[in-house]
C-alpha cells in the first residue's frame, strides 16, 4: 500500500503475493482486502480486465459476509473504472452509492468521479442516476455492479475481436 503511488509495479507485486498466501490459506478477510488494492491499481495503471476480476471477487466477498460498509471501497473503484472507460450512467448509479465519509477519506477518487460525472452527464442526468442508486438496497447495488462488470468486461472483449 505505501508504494501504491510510487511504485505501482512493485504495489502490485506485494499485494499479489499476499493474495495468493491468504488464498492458499483459505483466509477470506485479508483476501478481501488484498482483492481491493489490487483492482485499484489494476484499475489506475494496469489493465481494467484484471481489475474486473479483482472487483467481482471483493463484491462477491463482501455482499456475502454482511460486510455492506467494506463493499463501498469496491464499489468506489468500479465507479472510477467505469466512469474512465465511458461508461457513465452505471458508474453515476454506483457512484452515489459508494460515496460516503469512509470512501471520501479512504478513496479520494470518488469525489473526482462524481464531479467528472456531473460535468459529462450535466447536474440533472447525474442525479436521475444518483436517485437509482440511492434506492437500491445493498444485495441490489451487489447484483447491479457485478451485471456492470459483466457488460464493461463483454464491450471490451468485442471491441479487441473487432
Amino acid at each position: 500500500h505505501a508504494h501504491r503511488d510510487a511504485h505501482p509495479a512493485a504495489a502490485y507485486e506485494a499485494l499479489d503475493k499476499g493474495l495468493k498466501t491468504a488464498q492458499e490459506t483459505g483466509n477470506r478477510q485479508p483476501e478481501s482486502g488484498l482483492l481491493v488494492g489490487l483492482s485499484r491499481l489494476a484499475a489506475a495503471h494496469g489493465d481494467p480486465m484484471d481489475a474486473f476480476d479483482f472487483l467481482t471477487l471483493a463484491i462477491r466477498h463482501y455482499h456475502d459476509s454482511g460486510s455492506f460498509s467494506l463493499i463501498l471501497g469496491p464499489l468506489t473503484i468500479l465507479a472510477a473504472l467505469l466512469d474512465r472507460l465511458g461508461c457513465h450512467e452505471p458508474a453515476a448509479t454506483i457512484s452515489h452509492f459508494a460515496d460516503s465519509p469512509f470512501t471520501r477519506t479512504g478513496y479520494p477518487e470518488i469525489t473526482t468521479t462524481i464531479h467528472h460525472l456531473r460535468a459529462v452527464l450535466g447536474d440533472q442526468a447525474y442525479e436521475s442516476f444518483a436517485r437509482v442508486g440511492a434506492s437500491m438496497t445493498n444485495g441490489a447495488m451487489a447484483a447491479y455492479a457485478l451485471e456492470q462488470i459483466d457488460r464493461a468486461r463483454a464491450d471490451r472483449e468485442r471491441a479487441t475481436v473487432n
